[in-house]
């Protein structure tokens, strides 16, 4: 096996662990972990918080994500003769791409900016040592509502990228 192929399998693998990885923790919080920590109202947010800012996971994610993404378009630009773009093949990886690099966007231009305002606001509670003010529960409950929503986006835009490289696979 040439040094090339080598290369391009060791770099399709890790493209392919890096996206199991972020697919399937979205897949695992929003399907699951942000809906029971809704259920358990106060404790299931300081849940949240402690996962999401305390632990690496948030370091995890957005490493997994990038990776991902940049190894794909690697291997999407190794082939010098794009022809293969055009067969059903490469319209379905095409798609795929697309759909992952929008999650990224999602990722980092809503979900990692709303988190880090969630966390602000939470700091600013526990410093006054009281219960959130009228208008401090509002703004949470708005940002939590932004999280919800550009969540379950990232998710759809995620059973495209899947689709897709299943379909191109």
């Amino acid at each position: 096996m040439a040094l090339n192929q080598v290369l391009f399998l060791g770099l399709r693998t890790v493209h392919v662990l890096s996206g199991v990885f972020w697919v399937g923790v979205a897949f695992v919080v929003t399907g699951f972990v942000e809906p029971t920590a809704r259920r358990l109202k106060g404790e299931g947010q300081r849940f949240l918080q402690v996962l999401m800012l305390q632990s690496r996971l948030r370091q995890w994610i957005m490493a997994a994500a990038w990776t991902a993404v940049l190894s794909g378009i690697v291997l999407y630009s190794s082939d010098a003769h794009y022809g293969w773009v055009f067969t059903p093949y490469g319209v379905a990886v095409t798609i795929g791409g697309i759909a992952a690099v929008a999650a990224l966007g999602v990722g980092m231009g809503v979900l990692r900016v709303v988190a880090d305002r969630m966390a602000e606001l939470g700091k600013e509670i526990q410093r006054t040592g009281r219960p959130p003010s009228e208008a401090q529960g509002q703004q949470m409950a708005a940002l939590q509502q932004k999280m919800h929503w550009a969540s379950r986006v990232e998710v759809v835009l995620f059973i495209v990228v899947l689709v897709g490289m299943a379909l191109g696979a």
